[in-house]
């Protein structure tokens, strides 16, 4: 967990507000969730579903 916070509070991002997490990283984040979400119904970002689906495919995770 520390490691995901020091990640996305990077010095380095550019973002304009440092109080904010460092958007460059939260599309990766939500891809994940799109891929080990239990169901299609439960992926945040409906649009990453393809991608996902063939993340699942490559890494044997199985059809849903």
């Amino acid at each position: 967990m520390f490691a995901v916070r020091a990640k996305l509070t990077e010095p380095t991002c550019n973002r304009p507000d440092k109080k904010q997490p460092c958007q460059s990283i939260l599309p990766d984040a939500r891809l994940v969730q799109a891929i080990v979400a239990p169901t299609e119904d439960d992926v945040i970002e409906q649009k990453l579903l393809p991608e996902a689906r063939e993340w699942r495919r490559t890494l044997g995770l199985g059809e849903r």
